[in-house]
């Protein structure tokens, strides 16, 4: 299995972060190069992600979703 960890330290508040990251329809608004994310964060439940780097061919995964704890981790 794969996996991906990333860490980064920003000036807002968890909750702030937390808006962002499970409100999947906004991700093109700020990340074009996601097109689509849809499906819950919740742990458990399985994404589906439409990725599209800019002149390259689009890629979709259906991640699953290990931890999605508010505020906290996802």
């Amino acid at each position: 299995m794969y996996e991906i960890r990333t860490e980064i330290d920003i000036n807002i508040t968890p909750e702030q972060v937390w808006s962002t990251l499970i409100h999947f329809n906004d991700f093109p608004e700020w990340n074009p190069f996601v097109r689509s994310i849809t499906g819950i964060a919740k742990t458990g439940e399985q994404l589906t992600v439409l990725v599209q780097p800019n002149g390259a061919k689009a890629m979709k995964f259906q991640p699953k979703v290990l931890n999605a704890s508010p505020k906290q981790e996802f």
